[in-house]
């Protein structure tokens, strides 16, 4: 600690360093070992907190109620139970409950998730955003029957990749080619694999078809398309504007008129 530089120049300045501060480090250290060995708190050793990548924003204009939703929703079961004790007002009787339901053989792994995500998401963003959040993980969801709408797809277009084509690109184009076009795929074997193991949705319907091409009723209000690789790896895609090709000899005979009328009237009489 003493060959830190900001230990150094803090000790070298008028103003000195305090005991306290010059064992702030040693003290979250030991408690950092403590809670590892005795609590299993940051057994991955990432830190939970604003230096994070990723980091778990309140503000919904900094992370949207359904990305928040969805961290504590996919959180592993080892921390379902403290997640509840330390970031949620049930009382413990009801969290016990819970943690012994999870020890049983019938309890099947990574479903207790939804109460913590629902409790503390309840809490942040009140129940309206609760609500956007549980709408949005249902629709969204490969193989959900709830019909998409372009709003629901664009709530989510912050959270995930997304990309911008031309609606005459879009149409017809093969679902592969879409695929790889848009990033879900690096490469047109990779997404054929997928499509061949059933694991490729279009606005959450399974594709069967390897010869599937994009139709004009698969644009969902004729805006967007959700393709999906399970259920975290999904593209949104906009469609945009007619992209129109303009012929190489209209260009020519556009600039020739341009030329000839330039020589003749000067730039004052175009």
């Amino acid at each position: 600690m003493m060959s830190k530089e900001s230990v150094k120049k803090r000790l070298e300045s008028e103003q000195g360093m305090s005991y306290t501060k010059f064992t702030y480090q040693l003290l979250q250290g030991y408690d950092f070992l403590y809670l590892f060995k005795n609590e299993g708190v940051n057994s991955d050793g990432t830190k939970f907190g604003k230096s994070e990548d990723g980091a778990i924003w309140l503000s919904p204009s900094m992370l949207s109620p359904y990305k928040f939703y969805q961290y504590f929703f996919t959180v592993p079961d080892a921390v379902v139970v403290r997640f509840l004790k330390i970031l949620t007002f049930l009382n413990l009787e009801e969290i016990n409950e819970l943690a012994s339901a999870m020890t049983r053989p019938a309890y099947v792994p990574n479903t207790a998730q939804r109460r913590p995500a629902e409790e503390i998401t309840r809490f942040v963003h009140g129940e309206d955003g609760l609500n956007e959040a549980l709408k949005a993980t249902e629709a969204l969801r490969p193989g959900s029957e709830t019909k998409l709408d372009w709003k629901t797809i664009e709530g989510i277009a912050e959270d995930v990749p997304s990309c911008s084509l031309p609606y005459n690109q879009v149409l017809n184009l093969s679902i592969v080619d879409l695929s790889v076009s848009s990033g879900l795929f690096d490469s047109k074997s990779a997404a054929h694999r997928l499509l061949k193991q059933g694991g490729l949705y279009l606005n959450n319907n399974r594709v069967d078809n390897e010869s599937k091409r994009i139709e004009a009723e698969d644009i969902v209000d004729g805006k967007v398309l959700l393709l999906s690789v399970g259920k975290k790896n999904k593209v949104v895609v906009r469609i945009s504007g007619l992209l129109v090709e303009v012929p190489d000899y209209f260009i020519r005979n556009y600039f020739a008129t341009f030329l000839y009328a330039k020589q003749s009237f000067g730039s004052n009489g175009i």
